[in-house]
């Protein structure tokens, strides 16, 4: 029983018909849009999950594929490298599209190191050029996507002597370089996917709702 010194308005509020509505008007308005953003938020987690185990696997396979010194490896890592790399083009251009160009510039790297020829003699002319396109890649990548910032210090350590004994020698490489640059270029290529992944791992997706409206 409402109190005699109540205002008009207390009893109002505190009648149970107005808790009821109010309840229900709140229950309408923010539980929704709530439930959307806890729905989207494990969606956009298991989109990220699966798009940078694709990076990963594929990228890792095509590096990992291309350090060996025969031209046929090189060819069939090659070939399901692209198809791969078209896969994951699609989806960061289609939920991360202002990390599209950031991957699609970056994975041309990838895409040049698996083109160094060791094995072949006639293929001697096109080592250099490769060399002097992945170096290109990587540094103006480095300067737009910021790839080898909030590394682990083991990690950037790693990096920093890489590029020290990488990076000069990709202008004029040989022929006869490529056996004893392609580990070390390999791993130096996948630090920086790894640091691609983080940002895509940062990054809202588009379509998702992010918040509570």
């Amino acid at each position: 029983m409402p109190r005699r010194d109540s205002t008009p308005l207390a009893r109002v509020l505190g009648h149970p018909l107005t808790i009821t509505v109010v309840g229900a008007v709140l229950a309408a308005v923010i539980l929704p849009p709530l439930t959307r953003g806890w729905q989207d938020r494990q969606k956009e987690l298991e989109l990220k999950r699966d798009l940078v185990t694709q990076l990963a696997q594929s990228s890792t396979v095509a590096v990992r594929a291309g350090i060996p010194s025969t031209r046929p490896t090189r060819d069939a890592a090659r070939r399901d490298w692209l198809v791969q790399r078209s896969v994951s083009n699609a989806i960061i251009a289609t939920y991360f599209p202002s990390l599209a160009d950031c991957w699609f510039n970056y994975s041309d790297a990838i895409t040049a190191f698996l083109e160094m020829r060791s094995a072949s003699k006639d293929a001697a002319r096109d080592v250099e050029p490769k060399g002097h396109e992945i170096k290109t890649k990587l540094a103006s990548t480095r300067r737009t996507c910021h790839w080898d910032e909030g590394l682990p210090p083991a990690e950037a350590q790693r990096l920093r002597t890489l590029k020290q004994s990488v990076i000069p020698k990709l202008d004029g490489l040989t022929t006869a370089d490529v056996p004893g640059i392609a580990s070390d270029l390999g791993t130096l290529i996948l630090i920086g996917r790894d640091g691609i992944i983080r940002r895509i791992v940062a990054a809202q997706a588009r379509g998702y709702a992010h918040g509570i409206l």
